[in-house]
């Protein structure tokens, strides 16, 4: 996970990295690439924010770490603000060989006056779905251009989120999945929650079963229910039910260069004092990974989920024949 800036221009209430933003302390080209020397190989790239499109360079820091890390797939999470921004990075990102995918991840909060107040902006929702129909045409030019959406639920717009997918699913043909994430870490809005889990898993056999067909045979489609069991049963227990891939197959990298093994933890090191592979092997790094060995912690975070979950085999197959078993008892 690279935040590739800490530039936001929204004051979204479920932002969890709030205290990060707008302190113009990015790393610069030069530094990303030493780091991107540093890392190796690489399957999958997710850069986050701040709004990773308001970084002028993104096209070129793309670039770095396909040509030095061998990345095949990018993801990215956007508001969607920007449309000429966005459309002008992804077309750039793309116009040369190397990656499989290039998933733009738009966020939708709710319906339209509901994303606007959790957005912080009145007008968000409708820029969105203008970034979204100019992403929908580029497919056309580049179709290794995927699109998703992401709905991420709290408790003031679980119960929206299911007209939100029936929305989503007739105005925008070119999203081929609707993620729905729970809210994670310490919002900017304290009054903000975790949605009830029943609520959260009804909207979810809800998206299952209308988007279904849609979702067949995506790249990854086959993660989504592994994902919802390790999820649900993580909350209900407030426990790792998936030994944790924190600071093993994932790694998180500040827009500071402050370095991770989890969003939730604090940083083991910084890339301007150290380089990476010195901060990966540190006291500090051990100790912590240690610490998530030990199942010292537990969250729904999905970029550590999803990994800890599908690469833990008996994980995995719990969880694809339970839900196998649970969604054909709901026909």
């Amino acid at each position: 996970m690279l935040f590739v800036t800490d530039t936001c221009n929204l004051a979204c209430g479920h932002c969890f990295a709030w205290r990060d933003l707008n302190r113009g302390e990015d790393l610069t080209l030069d530094e990303l690439a030493a780091l991107a020397d540093d890392l190796g190989p690489l399957d999958n790239l997710n850069l986050a924010g701040g709004e990773p499109f308001l970084r002028p360079d993104l096209p070129a820091v793309v670039d770095l770490f396909v040509d030095r890390c061998g990345v095949r797939s990018v993801y990215c999470p956007t508001s969607g603000w920007f449309t000429d921004r966005t459309v002008a990075a992804v077309r750039a990102a793309l116009s040369r060989p190397g990656l499989d995918r290039f998933v733009v991840e738009l966020s939708f909060d709710g319906l339209p006056a509901t994303h606007d107040a959790l957005r912080g902006r009145s007008g968000a929702f409708a820029r969105a779905l203008a970034t979204y129909d100019a992403l929908a045409a580029l497919q056309y030019e580049h179709p290794r251009l995927h699109v998703h959406a992401i709905a991420t639920a709290s408790n003031q717009n679980i119960d929206e989120i299911q007209e939100l997918a029936d929305h989503l699913l007739i105005r925008c043909p070119s999203i081929e999945h609707l993620n729905l994430p729970l809210l994670r870490g310490t919002p900017k809005d304290p009054s903000l929650r975790p949605p009830d889990p029943s609520a959260h898993r009804r909207v979810w056999e809800h998206v299952q079963r209308t988007w279904g067909p849609r979702e067949r045979g995506r790249f990854g489609g086959a993660v989504g229910p592994i994902l919802q069991w390790t999820r649900e049963r993580t909350v209900r227990a407030q426990a790792q039910i998936a030994p944790c891939a924190a600071g093993n197959l994932i790694a998180v990298v500040r827009a500071n260069g402050d370095v991770a093994l989890c969003e939730e933890r604090p940083p083991v090191g910084n890339l301007r004092t150290e380089p990476f592979p010195a901060i990966w092997a540190s006291a500090a790094a051990t100790a912590q990974r240690a610490d998530v060995r030990a199942a010292g912690c537990w969250c729904t975070n999905e970029t550590f989920l999803w990994p800890s979950a599908t690469f833990h085999p008996p994980t995995a197959l719990r969880a694809a024949v339970a839900e196998r078993s649970h969604l054909r008892g709901r026909r």
